[in-house]
């Protein structure tokens, strides 16, 4: 008898979608607008005194941004439209908050994005955005209870059809089908398709078209990756007694020649074309017209780390030149051309490219790291690879950027162009894909939830937490990363986060008819001359 009346309940409580409505759309928001997170409250907006004042936004204006700034708060107008006008605002006074309230919203983004380097901020976008909140309204007002009523009328239908069972079922094929793809996606960030017939050249690459000008004191290459504390203490130049586990090159160039490899993994490395003219035994200088070379493949070296698929690569090295320079340090390549690894200067800029179904052919995938070289100056630097996540250490100090590689950049690839500063984006994008939609399953299902409440909260909880457990298990299976909490943590966070979201107006109502219920319980007892 009480599940018969659930459905009633719930048609009676879920007409009204405000509070989802505007948590969707503020969280949409100040993720798209906020990302990646990363705030430098050292920096302030250019060509202005006063921070608050703004400034003038410096990327160029077009329709399409304009556009996606208006469309972005259009939800979070119609949100706010549908709130104030169910506590029975006028017309005008609802406008009026809209606007109101999303031009402050805009304007307190903005004044963050001034200290995101990533961001560029600006007046034009507080007016852009509050037009958004306005068009937002003016929808609400044409076709927004027809489209409540909509919603409402396909919620009432899956909460009578979801029950705990069913639901369970449902999720089951559901996680099943994501699980596959998953490890499938996954398999993209793999270490695959390299050449065996690869020279190791240091200085430039197996072509000779990129040459490269400085001084390199050592090279040192792993087929697995560092813990951070030991990639710290090594980037930093301190002895480090691992026993080198892994290691498989490892030049030092202090001694003078013949250079060769103290791991006797590769071949020993000799001057092409030519050997420069002079040479200090004590120091390695690349002038940019020589430049060392193994002169055989080396094909050991290339078949351990795809099969580890993983890698570690240290190189210290100062650059003789930085303005206009483009060559590389040092690369796993062909004379063809053909590359599996490149480390490499472009003027100021550090960056690294390795071989992988997601970066084949795809050289905007090299990770650049802005402002690393300076004329006469000795780095250390050391580049280390899990299977998913890549970290650069500089001088014995970790990057707090993270180059990750996951399922949800194998699934923007095959959709749009990848950039690497938008990595970190696609998983968190990929996660709520994921495991938003099984929290709102969830959150319709627990209606149907019957005492003892020990079992309905067990339920709740294998929901949200096995589910997130096996992904993170078939991720570090397929790639050979650690376990991550971070990413495990994220799973429930937003399974949790959806369950609590799809019953947001719910509990609302309940609470106002429960008020409601015992409103008229005082006024009959009142009548009847009950005490108080």
């Amino acid at each position: 008898m009480q599940n018969q009346q659930l459905p009633l309940a719930a048609k009676t409580f879920g007409c009204e979608w405000s509070n989802r409505i505007l948590v969707l759309a503020t969280v949409g928001i100040l993720f798209l607008t906020l990302y990646p997170f990363r705030f430098d409250f050292h920096a302030g907006p250019p060509g202005s005194v006063f921070p608050l004042f703004l400034g003038k936004s410096l990327k160029p204006a077009g329709f399409l941004d304009g556009f996606l700034n208006v469309l972005l708060f259009v939800p979070f107008g119609f949100g706010l439209a549908e709130k104030f006008r169910e506590h029975g605002k006028s017309r005008a006074f609802t406008l009026g908050l809209v606007l109101a309230v999303g031009a402050l919203l805009s304007y307190c983004i903005e004044l963050l994005q001034i200290y995101i380097p990533q961001r560029d901020s600006g007046w034009e976008d507080v007016l852009t955005n509050s037009s958004g909140s306005v068009v937002g309204f003016v929808f609400y007002e044409l076709l927004g209870r027809f489209a409540l009523r909509c919603l409402s009328s396909c919620e009432n239908f899956l909460e009578a059809l979801l029950t705990p069972w069913r639901a369970s079922v449902l999720l089951l094929i559901y996680f099943t089908i994501w699980f596959g793809a998953s490890s499938l996606l996954q398999r993209n960030t793999r270490l695959r398709n390299w050449r065996a017939d690869a020279l190791l050249v240091v200085g430039n690459d197996a072509s000779g078209k990129f040459p490269w000008k400085g001084t390199v004191n050592a090279v040192q290459l792993w087929d697995l990756a560092l813990r951070k504390e030991v990639a710290q203490q090594l980037s930093a130049g301190q002895p480090v007694d691992t026993g080198n586990p892994g290691m498989l090159v490892d030049y030092d160039f202090s001694a003078g020649p013949p250079f060769r490899n103290q791991r006797q993994i590769s071949s020993e490395l000799a001057w092409a074309p030519r050997a420069p003219i002079t040479a200090d035994s004590g120091l390695l200088v690349l002038d940019g017209a020589s430049w060392l070379t193994t002169g055989v493949v080396v094909p050991d070296l290339i078949a351990n780390l795809p099969k580890t698929n993983q890698f570690s690569v240290r190189v210290q090295c100062t650059p003789a030149q930085v303005g206009g320079s483009e060559g590389r340090i040092i690369s796993i390549s062909q004379p063809s051309g053909f590359a599996d690894l490149t480390l490499h200067q472009v003027d100021a800029n550090l960056v690294l490219w390795f071989r992988n179904p997601l970066s084949a052919n795809h050289a905007i995938l090299g990770w650049s790291f802005p402002g690393v070289f300076a004329v006469g100056r000795t780095r250390d630097i050391l580049y280390t690879y899990d299977g998913s996540n890549l970290s650069l250490f500089i001088d014995g100090k970790q990057e707090p950027l993270t180059y990750r590689l996951g399922p949800g950049t194998a699934l923007a690839k095959s959709l749009r162009r990848v950039k690497p500063g938008e990595l970190e984006g696609y998983n968190y994008i990929y996660y709520i894909l994921v495991f938003c939609l099984p929290g709102a399953i969830l959150g319709m299902a627990a209606i149907h939830l019957v005492p003892p409440r020990v079992v309905a909260c067990l339920w709740l909880a294998c929901g949200f937490v096995i589910p997130a457990i096996l992904l993170e298990w078939i991720l570090v299976s397929t790639s050979g990363r650690s376990f991550s909490f971070e990413y495990l943590g994220l799973s429930v966070l937003l399974a949790a986060g959806s369950f609590l979201w799809i019953n947001s107006d719910r509990w609302t109502q309940v609470r106002r008819a429960s008020e409601k219920a015992t409103s008229i319980q005082t006024i009959i007892s009142r009548g009847n001359g009950f005490p108080q």
